[in-house]
């Protein structure tokens, strides 16, 4: 009876151990990548494409069940057609939707592809939207509070020879009510992803590229339920900046993306991760530098998912600076003020790339990530999905293909949003800021000598503080300022005095 026992509880704790797993895919030796999933009721949806030599680009979705074991994976696809980009999300509990970009390779453009599928893979309708004889490119898809979708991307149908933001809006069975792109026609601009507000609008996030190309800029714009434009800001501290997906937190939006400077002719890609309130002000904004002992990474930060307890999960992909300059999968989980807690690079072979592009949280078990990785059968870019636990922590090396993973630090450089106000000022100006509660905060002014013009502790026990400062004696001209948080600073800017 004793050891019936000791064998059932063993057996019990087994069962409760969780299944970790590595997998890739490869359709016929060619190019794969998985670029976006969606959870059912018991399993994963994933979305990948594929390319090779011989244009016969196809999209495939497969369907795991939570353990990894593959339940089907499906070709779909035409002769003469590239499919491009891709996004999907699940409808209900049997059914999701996707979109992808299908390029027709005699026309030359590209179109936006909805389809709706049930739970074994069965195409339900297709829908195909565009706006001219150029390419419309679609990019993220959400499902809108009538139950009807929203397409994001851009579109070359400008007249302009340049790119536009471009939406469009369906209802539930993809009948197309409305399509509309926005920019200016001297700049580049495309719609990312979209979020719907409360009051049945769309908080759209974008990105802009300057004139001449020189700098890129985040841009996020509202837009009223028939995809009216009410307002739009900007966001930019380094020469080029993008923003891949923004999620909605308690008070506000937090976007993730890439931030990328160059210096004396030396690029330095960063992860990114920029807060913005509810009214699109900036809260804080963070670059994140990668290193793995002592080696810089090029980091890009691809999606973003807020957990439970209000801590931030982001995955990635982060490439090192040796001789072979190689990307791995990241994996990162950081504080809901973008502060890291931990990171961890993961790949299947070090002497190749590994990138991760989406992911989804497993309740109370981890995470399933997608991306695309080397095949060691295959010898190809193959689609890549993985589970990991809570931590992060794959099941290396049993059951895991020996997949390598290591922890990166990473040096954190963080803006908060500070402005003179006028600026020209005469007699007074009144310097605004936004900055974290609970730590010492000290502005200084420099004149153009370097000299030290004057000092202020702020007072940083509010949420949005103001100093006035009496310049009416001050000298005209240009003044430069910098504010320090526990000796590191954290903005900068320039005063002009009349």
């Amino acid at each position: 009876m004793r050891l019936f026992i000791l064998l059932l509880l063993t057996h019990c704790l087994l069962a409760q151990e969780e299944t970790y797993f590595n997998y890739v895919y490869d359709y016929e030796q060619s190019s794969e990548a998985c670029r976006s999933m969606t959870l059912l009721k018991d399993s994963f949806i994933s979305l990948h494409l594929t390319s090779n030599a011989f244009n016969q680009n196809r999209y495939i979705i497969q369907r795991n069940d939570f353990d990894g074991n593959l339940i089907w994976r499906k070709v779909y696809g035409e002769d003469g057609f590239d499919y491009l980009n891709g996004d999907m999300l699940t409808i209900n509990e049997t059914e999701f939707v996707l979109v992808v970009s299908k390029y027709d390779l005699e026309k030359e453009s590209s179109k936006p592809l909805l389809v709706k599928f049930n739970e074994i893979g069965d195409s339900l309708y297709q829908k195909t939207y565009g706006t001219g004889i150029f390419s419309d490119v679609p990019k993220k898809l959400i499902q809108t509070q009538d139950k009807g979708f929203l397409i994001c991307g851009f579109t070359e149908n400008t007249g302009n020879d340049k790119e536009d933001a471009y939406l469009v809006k369906t209802d539930s069975l993809g009948n197309l009510e409305w399509q509309k792109s926005y920019g200016r026609l001297e700049r580049q601009e495309g719609a990312d992803q979209a979020l719907q507000t409360e009051d049945g609008g769309y908080l759209v996030l974008g990105e802009r590229l300057a004139t001449a190309g020189l700098r890129r800029d985040v841009w996020l714009f509202k837009i009223d339920s028939l995809g009216n434009l009410l307002w739009e800001k900007f966001y930019s501290s380094q020469d080029y900046q993008d923003g891949n997906e923004m999620i909605e937190v308690a008070d506000g939006y937090i976007i993730v993306g890439t931030s990328i400077e160059n210096s004396s002719g030396i690029v330095r890609t960063d992860g990114y991760l920029l807060k913005v309130s509810k009214q699109g002000e900036r809260l804080w904004e963070k670059t994140y530098t990668g290193s793995i002992f002592g080696i810089e990474l090029s980091d890009q930060f691809r999606s973003i998912k807020e957990l439970d307890d209000k801590s931030l999960i982001v995955v990635g992909a982060s490439q090192n600076h040796n001789e072979d300059g190689k990307f791995m999968g990241i994996l990162s989980k950081f504080t809901s003020e973008g502060d890291t807690l931990w990171i961890k690079a993961y790949s299947n072979n070090e002497n190749f790339d590994h990138y991760f592009w989406d992911f989804e949280v497993l309740e109370g078990s981890g995470f399933a990530i997608c991306g695309w990785g080397y095949g060691v059968e295959s010898g190809t870019q193959d689609g890549w999905i993985l589970k990991v636990d809570s931590l992060g922590n794959t099941c290396q090396p049993a059951n895991c293909d020996s997949i390598f993973t290591t922890s990166i630090h990473y040096n954190i450089t963080t803006n908060y949003p500070t402005q003179f106000f006028p600026n020209p000022a005469k007699n007074r100006v009144t310097f605004q800021h936004r900055l974290p509660k609970g730590k010492e905060a000290v502005l200084e002014v420099y004149d153009l000598k370097g000299r030290l013009i004057d000092t202020k502790i702020l007072d940083i026990g509010i949420d949005d503080g103001e100093l006035v400062l009496e310049v009416g004696d001050w000298e005209s001209g240009l003044y430069l300022y910098k504010v320090s948080i526990e000796g590191r600073e954290v903005s900068s800017g320039k005063l002009v005095v009349e």
